[in-house]
């Protein structure tokens, strides 16, 4: 049951967000560095209803369709791409990264949710398309730039002069 209320929210979200876009980015542009959330991007939840659906098209299709070329492996290579998607819608609802103040909440999908305080960062190393933040040398977290409020983490570890080195 908590799956399937997941999913409805995350489709919920894409269907009206749309609707919601101008007033997101005029928000995105007067953001608070120090009270914001870091999400995933609409693009990760687009993939994954369309996983979702695309596949569970196909295997209804190989359902219904009176062949013989509709093996269990059919069934078990599109439940799984099917299982992917529901995957992604999931993840984009439960992933994100809350900084209030100066206390951050951490929520990832898979593992324990952590929280610590940004005066406990140390460094930040920038990928390509990512950064790692580290206390020490213990890993924090790591933040693709194509989140939602990436540039208002940027923003924030700049003000409070953490260093940003890329490698």
């Amino acid at each position: 049951m908590f799956i399937i209320r997941i999913v409805v929210e995350a489709i919920f979200d894409f269907l009206f967000s749309s609707l919601l876009n101008k007033k997101n980015k005029k928000h995105e542009e007067n953001i608070d560095i120090y009270n914001f959330e870091v999400r995933q991007s609409a693009g990760t939840l687009l993939i994954g209803i369309i996983c979702a659906i695309f596949f569970s098209f196909l295997i209804a299709l190989a359902k219904f369709t009176n062949n013989e070329t509709a093996t269990i492996w059919v069934y078990l290579i599109f439940s799984f791409f099917t299982f992917m998607g529901i995957l992604l819608m999931i993840y984009y609802k439960m992933w994100k990264l809350k900084v209030e103040n100066n206390q951050i909440s951490y929520f990832p999908f898979f593992g324990r949710n952590k929280f610590f305080t940004v005066d406990s960062i140390t460094k930040v190393r920038k990928k390509e398309e990512k950064i790692i933040v580290f206390s020490g040398d213990k890993e924090l977290f790591s933040v693709e730039s194509s989140c939602r409020g990436f540039d208002a983490l940027i923003a924030r570890l700049k003000k409070e002069r953490i260093n940003v080195k890329k490698f």
